[in-house]
């Protein structure tokens, strides 16, 4: 029987925010209270990247923050 592991992105506006609940990237603050976050892969790199490696996309679903967030759900099989 094949054994799967599983890995969770959120995505916001065609970038990858989060990884398995890990934020991606650094912020770099900007002006009084504003700030950018500077690394975060487009959403085709992070497929493309993640397809290489051996992942499946097997779910997407809007997040509950609002319809610019959505999550993907992702697995492969553990060798």
């Amino acid at each position: 029987m094949t054994k799967w592991e599983y890995m969770y992105a959120k995505a916001y506006k065609e970038k990858i925010e989060e990884i398995n609940g890990k934020d991606v990237g650094v912020f770099k603050p900007q002006g009084f209270l504003g700030g950018i976050m500077e690394g975060q892969p487009e959403v085709s790199e992070f497929l493309e990247k993640s397809g290489q490696d051996g992942w499946e996309v097997v779910g997407i679903c809007p997040a509950s923050e609002g319809a610019s967030y959505w999550r993907l759900i992702l697995k492969r099989p553990i060798s």
